[in-house]
């Protein structure tokens, strides 16, 4: 099974306000079923991003995440500038999200066991 390895550069999400890396709101968005095309991908992103993404980001992580096993691609080449035809999330890129989550979930609880013993 792959490891799950953030991008180098955080980016932050709009609807929680935490910063998160590409791959995983990538993953997060294939997991909830938005694989039909790149322009929904790219859409669905800009909602949670608060900077743009370009199409040629987001094939370079697309084939990076496939490299690593975690998203399969159908019907595309190797180089940037040919659209991929479809994608979708693998089996370990499904486990590799649920070990993320929770790993979160423990850090979330031993923060809240900590504030609590402190008054």
């Amino acid at each position: 099974m792959a490891a799950f390895r953030p991008d180098a550069v955080p980016i932050t999400c709009r609807s929680c306000a935490a910063g998160r890396s590409l791959d995983a709101l990538i993953l997060i968005e294939l997991a909830r079923g938005v694989n039909c095309d790149e322009s929904r991908l790219l859409s669905a992103l800009a909602v949670r991003v608060d900077h743009r993404i370009g199409l040629v980001q987001l094939r370079s992580r697309l084939r990076e995440l496939t490299n690593r096993g975690m998203v399969l691609l159908e019907g595309h080449r190797r180089t940037m500038l040919l659209r991929i035809a479809q994608f979708s999330i693998t089996r370990a890129g499904r486990d590799s999200l649920a070990a993320h989550a929770r790993a979160l979930d423990l850090l979330a609880e031993e923060i809240h066991v900590a504030l609590l013993t402190r008054r």
